[in-house]
């Protein structure tokens, strides 16, 4: 079938119902046909009326994650830094790569013009905020919430915010196939530190269409006209744990040979020095021995062996605390970041649930569900 054939059924395929502020448009249907294809009308039409906030761009990962959502053809980014591009930044962010003119000027601008020339359809919306200063009323206004690189203390309290936004939700909290704007769906977190990074996923509730195999009906005699195979679509509705929850879990009543396939190290590593630096309110480099008798500590409340997070790790983690996230382990996160929230606006199959880690130095990508 040809791109133009495509592109013109798919565009006719839209119920005029939606209006023209709320369908694909046959022009967006040709650009986005390759997408069409690969996920559906109905998933790239989601997409088109999404609204995502990625709170934090000083990270490879929130660049990252803008690029491939905007290319993708989402409807509005809304974008919330208030800090202005320095020095270093030219050799992190390709947005201003090599530009010392972009020096002092405010990150969101420079963001906002790079992201409108890769796809000038989507709605760019700065926002002039510190991370610090998202709320719960927040949550209003999109659909999907990305908070990167941002400080352990504030990424538990935009945490609680999410929760509590859901809490005071009257609306049911589901991404229904049938609708063509996909209601608040959750938040996502993700940060790096060095060749470390992470991603958490909290979407309360989540609801996502399983096509099942095809079906047939039992054989029938020669005479008989035959019947044709039929898909079932089912709605699987996966309930997601709070972060709060996550961090205080105990591990004692599962064995470690379980244990070392469902929860991976290098989370608990991230999650040890998150506790450490707001116990101590210790953002520098910490003695090792601080640490260590700090996580052999936190370990033994939780039921975890001692040697659970090898040293080896915590070092590394230890010395990039305060480091910049490597630039490719930045695209990495990014990329999968945004590959997830496609999948949760577009509801055609599992989200992730909940945590991805990445270690860079073994080149190691783990999904953990905790």
């Amino acid at each position: 079938m040809s791109t133009t054939t495509t592109s013109t059924a798919a565009a006719a395929a839209i119920d005029p119902s939606q209006g023209a502020s709320q369908g694909i448009t046959e022009e967006e249907a040709a650009l986005y046909d390759r997408q069409i294809r690969l996920w559906g009308l109905d998933a790239q039409q989601r997409l088109r009326n999404s609204r995502i906030r990625v709170a934090g761009l000083k990270s490879p990962i929130a660049l990252e994650l803008c690029k491939n959502l905007v290319l993708a053809g989402i409807g509005q980014l809304f974008l919330m830094d208030n800090r202005l591009v320095e020095a270093s930044d030219l050799t992190t962010l390709y947005c201003c790569l090599g530009d010392e003119a972009c020096v002092g000027t405010k990150l969101i601008e420079v963001y906002k013009k790079y992201l409108q020339t890769l796809n000038p359809r989507v709605i760019i919306i700065p926002e002039d905020l510190a991370t610090d200063e998202l709320q719960s009323a927040h949550f209003e206004t999109a659909h999907l919430t990305c908070l990167v690189d941002s400080t352990p203390a504030n990424i538990i309290r935009v945490a609680q915010c999410y929760r509590d936004h859901t809490v005071n939700q009257e609306v049911p909290r589901s991404n229904d196939s049938g609708s063509a704007v996909p209601p608040p769906n959750g938040l996502l977190t993700s940060g790096a530190y060095g060749e470390v990074g992470y991603i958490f996923a909290d979407l309360h509730i989540f609801t996502y269409k399983r096509n099942d195999p095809k079906t047939t009906s039992p054989p029938q005699p020669k005479s008989a006209s035959p019947e044709t195979a039929q898909p079932t679509n089912t709605k699987v509705q996966v309930t997601y744990p709070a972060l709060e929850a996550v961090l205080s879990r105990g591990w004692s009543e599962i064995s470690e040979r379980q244990l070392k396939r469902k929860l991976s190290p290098v989370w608990l590593a991230v999650t040890v020095l998150w506790q450490f630096e707001m116990a101590k309110e210790s953002t520098g480099l910490v003695e090792e021995s601080q640490l260590g008798e700090f996580k052999s500590n936190w370990l033994n409340e939780r039921g975890l062996p001692p040697n659970y997070i090898p040293d080896e790790l915590l070092g590394r983690l230890r010395q990039d605390w305060t480091a910049n996230p490597s630039v490719p382990v930045g695209a990495i996160l990014g990329g999968v970041l945004a590959q997830e929230c496609i999948k949760v606006v577009a509801g055609n199959e599992p989200a992730l649930h909940n945590v991805f880690v990445f270690d860079g130095e073994h080149y190691l990508g783990v999904t953990n569900n905790v």
